[in-house]
């Protein structure tokens, strides 16, 4: 046990968890920015697609649960992916 007496005691726990948080270490948050025009903007092949496709994929919204057994015409799992961004 020769190297025992080189150990040092621990702080207690106020010091410690004053130490860790200590203004310098957390700074003041900024807001978020976004360098992206959050309008809704669409290209003209986007707009030509919703226009040639919206018929026979889009789902027109009604306040009621969709049955997607009845909607496809099979019963299958249901994965639903949501995307962000463009």
């Amino acid at each position: 046990m020769h190297g025992a007496r080189h150990l040092r005691r621990a702080a207690p726990i106020q010091q410690v968890t004053h130490a860790l948080t200590t203004s310098a270490d957390f700074p003041q948050r900024r807001s978020i920015r976004s360098y992206v025009v959050r309008a809704g903007r669409m290209g003209p092949g986007q707009i030509r697609a919703l226009q040639e496709l919206a018929p026979r994929y889009a789902l027109a919204y009604q306040p009621a649960v969709l049955d997607l057994s009845t909607l496809f015409g099979r019963a299958a799992p249901i994965v639903l992916e949501i995307g962000f961004g463009m």
